[in-house]
């Protein structure tokens, strides 16, 4: 085990684990992972993998694909399909591609296309188009 003492900044090498302290930032790198603790906001790093806690809030970003959680209500971003974003709520889940939004909440779906809006529930389905 070193120790390095600069300034403000420790370093603690042991083996594959190099530990960085300065001021409240904290950094753990351990092969292809570090870890980055900086007040209540924790970065994962793992190859392609980031994933930051913050209170209750959890972002993981992996290639082009990014999860957010939040509590109950999760988000799923995914680059290559453009703009199409899922997000769940408890049994609500909304998908968002382009100009067009589905609602899923249990037995209900909606979808809103432009100025359409589709409501199926169970095997009743309602159109509706803005004039």
């Amino acid at each position: 085990i070193t120790t390095v003492l600069n300034g403000t900044r420790t370093t603690v090498l042991n083996g594959s684990r190099t530990t960085v302290q300065n001021g409240s930032r904290t950094t753990v790198q351990n092969g292809s992972r570090a870890t980055v603790q900086n007040g209540t906001r924790t970065t994962v790093l793992n190859g392609t993998r980031t994933t930051v806690l913050n209170g209750s809030r959890t972002t993981v970003q992996n290639g082009s694909r990014t999860t957010v959680q939040n509590g109950t209500r999760t988000t799923v971003l995914n680059e290559w399909l453009k703009s199409h974003s899922t997000v769940q709520n408890g049994t609500r889940t909304t998908v968002l591609n382009g100009t067009r939004t589905t609602a899923l909440n249990g037995t209900r779906t909606t979808v809103l296309n432009g100025t359409r809006t589709t409501a199926l529930n169970g095997s009743r389905t309602t159109a509706l188009k803005m004039q």
